[in-house]
């Protein structure tokens, strides 16, 4: 037996890691890497040296110096491939805001290609040949589908919140309800926009009932407007109640007050989906039951990018746009140019249906189920004794904050056997990563969120993880 290695010894990084000319060298001899910039690649090898540097004494037994510098070719490609990859969304979560919400519909980006690629009418107006607003169009095309007067376009609806609240009412007092009190994913909370803003918020009524005398008796001689909050993925139930939107808003103006109304969801006026979202609120609604100003997010059940619609009375449009926090707020060419195109969509009756977020909604639990059973049957052949799938009956969900009690009947393939959270991170980490759930010590891969056209990508990254010849199957 070898004798142990005493493991606080410490290593002298200078014997055992190569110096940076012999990192170079050995980068010079992969074309993909020689064609670095060099000061690129010497950076990347000064980040190699020092984390190795780091390493090093940790080890219970010095690195072979040749073996160091054969993995420097793979750190360098770590280093420069690019950040954002296309992943599969195996988990069910139609709108995962970890996975980037909303997909855009392929034609959406089709379209968008000329105006990425080159210059557009961003801020000009091409009938006077002068500069024109930002989002003036767009802002056009939200009025007509909301049936509000006018809109304003910034980066998320946490930033169109702040820039309510800065414009319209900073120095005075927001009266909100103690059960709209929000947090938002990333701990970000309702209260802390409020202090950012410089507004002061006033809470009324209790968590789980508020009345319209609540809000008679908080406003007062610096109260600007009531702010009414979707709950987000949060429900209220039992012993609850609050004011109607149209009594809350007869009684604001009466009293010279603006009610705002931060809806989240981006719902428009879908009738066809008050089944699969029953009871939540839509923008058009909003509007007409007297708020001036709804605020909702572009990349939720919209189906556009991220952004924060602000939609309403156009002279509280006007004052957000003269505020100087819209300039640091606003949105670039390719945001405005998606959301205009997505917005395009719900104009024809014959195109909204290609919004991605309402084609997964609506998707048949039959036909997911077929698409679980034929995945299955062609792995037959190629997948390792060790595993066993089977098409399983699950749930999807909405996500994004949106009818968090609404599941929708799915299905998922379920792998049963081997280490489950071995298993996933082997489809996390590959090419494209796929992303399911580890439950009930097995791995659910939800086809409900299977996009069209990735389920060939599908079979062939579960081949390479479940086949009987792949590095999972023997680690698993």
């Amino acid at each position: 037996m070898p004798e142990k290695t005493d493991v606080t010894k410490k290593w002298h990084p200078e014997q055992e890691i190569p110096a940076i000319h012999e990192l170079l060298d050995r980068a010079g001899r992969e074309p993909d890497l020689s064609r670095l910039h060099p000061y690129v690649l010497k950076q990347i090898a000064r980040a190699f040296a020092d984390w190795w540097r780091g390493r090093i004494p940790t080890l219970p037994e010095a690195p072979d110096r040749a073996e160091v510098l054969e993995k420097f070719p793979d750190y360098a490609r770590g280093f420069i491939r690019p950040v954002f990859r296309p992943v599969i969304n195996a988990t069910g979560v139609i709108l995962h805001t970890n996975l980037g919400r909303a997909p855009l519909p392929p034609r959406v980006w089709a379209r968008m290609r000329p105006i990425a690629c080159g210059y557009t009418n961003l801020e000009y107006e091409l009938e006077e040949g002068e500069r024109g607003t930002r989002d003036r169009l767009v802002a056009a095309h939200l009025a007509l589908l909301t049936g509000a007067e006018d809109a304003v376009i910034v980066n998320n609806n946490a930033a169109a919140v702040l820039l309510i609240l800065a414009a319209l009412a900073a120095g005075r007092e927001v009266l909100v309800s103690r059960g709209e009190l929000i947090e938002i994913g990333g701990k970000f909370r309702l209260p802390e926009v409020f202090e950012q803003s410089g507004t002061r918020l006033v809470e009324v009524g209790t968590t789980n009932r508020t009345r319209l005398d609540d809000y008679i008796r908080a406003a007062g001689d610096q109260t600007a407007a009531i702010l009414r909050t979707h709950p987000s993925n949060y429900r209220l139930i039992g012993f609850t109640e609050r004011p109607k939107l149209t009594e809350l808003t007869r009684w604001a103006h009466a009293r010279g007050l603006q009610v705002w109304k931060d809806l989240g969801s981006g719902l428009l006026d879908q009738a066809d989906l008050a089944e699969t979202l029953p009871g939540e609120p839509t923008v058009r609604d909003s509007l007409l039951r007297g708020c001036d100003l709804v605020c909702f997010s572009g990349d939720k059940i919209l189906g556009g990018p991220q952004a924060g619609v602000i939609a309403g009375r156009s002279e509280p449009c006007a004052r957000l746009r003269s505020h100087p926090l819209y300039r640091a707020l606003r949105v670039d060419k390719l945001t405005l140019a998606a959301l205009d195109l997505v917005l395009g969509l719900y104009m024809r009756a014959d195109t909204v249906n290609a919004v991605r977020p309402r084609r997964l909604l609506t998707r048949s639990p039959d036909r997911i189920r077929s698409r679980a059973v034929r995945l299955i049957q062609k792995l037959a052949d190629c997948v390792s004794s060790r595993y066993q799938l089977s098409a399983v009956p699950d749930h999807a969900y909405v996500g994004g904050g949106l009818a968090p009690d609404v599941r929708l009947d799915s299905w998922a393939v379920v792998i049963r056997g081997g280490e489950p959270e071995a298993l996933h991170r082997a489809f996390r980490t590959g090419s494209p990563p796929v992303v399911g759930r580890v439950e009930k010590d097995q791995l659910w891969l939800n086809l409900h969120t299977v996009l069209p056209g990735q389920y060939g990508v599908l079979f062939r990254r579960m081949r390479e993880v479940l086949g009987t010849s792949s590095p999972a199957g023997e680690t698993a």
